[in-house]
């Protein structure tokens, strides 16, 4: 009996040997000295990225604004700090171990096209880069990343998914307003039943008023200052998918938002509930069709005004 067990953990220590002799003859891990970057470009030569996760987004540059393809006659602004995060993740991207060259092995470490997120840069015509991002490595410290037409697979320092794995209406420019306070002169909250006014004293407060009359009165400089602030970096929570866009209807608006800079331009935008999710709103620029934006019910209640809830507070009120 005792020999049979011995013969058994013999095997099995056999087996462990052999096992971990193919993975190293696999791995090679890189000399700190060989450590090199993975792709390197003046981010000023680049000129249109692809970039597929479930679905192909396609970014490009015009007069120095990164642009997003929404179709082939429409291009809505891209998020330009999200494209200058990408391009630099890109060229300090650092690959540290070589896993496997074996192409039968890619699903494994998802840098197959059907699993994996595609990435294309080019330049004045030329493609610079193509690459597959799979998934995070067992120290969630490292990334499997492959360049196409390679059979290498590499483990590359840093996670990435958050940079480079996104549905395209990410991609977009979430940014609405970008004023500083004192830029705006007014900001309206029309509402079917009523409309609030807020506007600066030309002092250091702020003067509220309502409708049909709309006499100024002193209103609460804390709430003004807020609103004020909030507005002039006001930010869509998220973006509706175009498949989706039919689901907004603002022929029956909530809200009208109007804000009034100090060259006189007036930006409205339209607010509608979405019968479907009681928490978020939708929103679009009068004059636009697309893209729908989406508040969720936090930010668009901060954003909302009430003429008497802008007033002073009284001393015993909180």
């Amino acid at each position: 009996m005792a020999k049979k067990l011995l013969a058994v953990m013999g095997i099995v220590v056999i087996l462990l040997v052999a096992f971990f002799v193919y993975q190293s003859a696999e791995k090679k891990r890189l000399a700190p000295e060989n450590l090199h970057e993975f792709f390197w470009a003046d981010s000023n030569l680049i000129d249109s990225i692809a970039v597929k996760f479930a679905t192909w987004t396609y970014l490009y540059r015009k007069d120095g604004r990164w642009q997003m393809v929404v179709d082939s006659t429409l291009t809505y602004p891209a998020a330009e700090a999200d494209v200058a995060t990408m391009v630099r993740a890109t060229n300090e991207m650092v690959l540290t171990d070589l896993i496997s060259v074996n192409p039968e092995k890619r699903d494994r470490f998802k840098v197959d096209t059907s699993q994996g997120t595609i990435i294309k840069f080019f330049g004045n015509g030329k493609q610079l880069s193509h690459f597959i991002l799979g998934r995070v490595g067992q120290d969630f410290t490292h990334t499997y990343v492959q360049r196409s037409g390679s059979d290498s697979v590499w483990l590359a320092k840093g996670r990435f998914a958050s940079i480079y794995s996104k549905a395209p209406p990410l991609w977009l420019d979430r940014q609405i307003f970008t004023y500083t306070p004192g830029e705006i002169t007014e900001i309206r909250w029309r509402y079917p039943d009523r409309e609030t006014r807020l506007a600066p004293d030309g002092k250091s407060g702020f003067v509220v008023s309502r409708g049909p009359n709309f006499e100024p009165t002193p209103a609460d400089s804390a709430e003004g200052a807020f609103k004020y602030s909030f507005i002039s970096n006001l930010t869509y929570s998220a973006f509706l998918p175009a498949a989706r866009e039919h689901e907004a209807s603002f022929d029956q608006p909530i809200l009208k938002l109007t804000v009034i800079d100090s060259s006189g331009k007036t930006t409205e935008l339209v607010f509608a509930q979405d019968t479907s999710a009681a928490n978020r709103v939708f929103a679009i620029r009068r004059g636009d069709t697309r893209p729908v934006g989406i508040f969720f019910k936090s930010s668009y209640d901060r954003l909302t005004a009430d003429y008497k809830a802008m007033l002073p507070r009284k001393p015993d009120e909180k």
